[in-house]
């Protein structure tokens, strides 16, 4: 794993990793069928060590 920081969202008292803000990221753009977008911010997300959403969706 890379460098896997938190931020804290005092609204639903969690922490939340940059990988998950790119995961998130990634929903909308797949939502909105631009593929390329989606795999740019699958790709991040394996940068800070989520690699399976990547690896099952975007390689070929």
């Amino acid at each position: 794993m890379k460098n896997n920081q938190t931020t804290y969202d005092p609204e639903t008292f969690t922490y939340i990793n940059k990988a998950l803000i790119h995961i998130k990221k990634s929903e909308i753009y797949n939502n909105q069928n631009i593929n390329d977008m989606m795999c740019d911010c699958y790709k991040e997300a394996c940068d800070e060590g989520e690699c399976d959403l990547y690896d099952k969706n975007c390689k070929k």
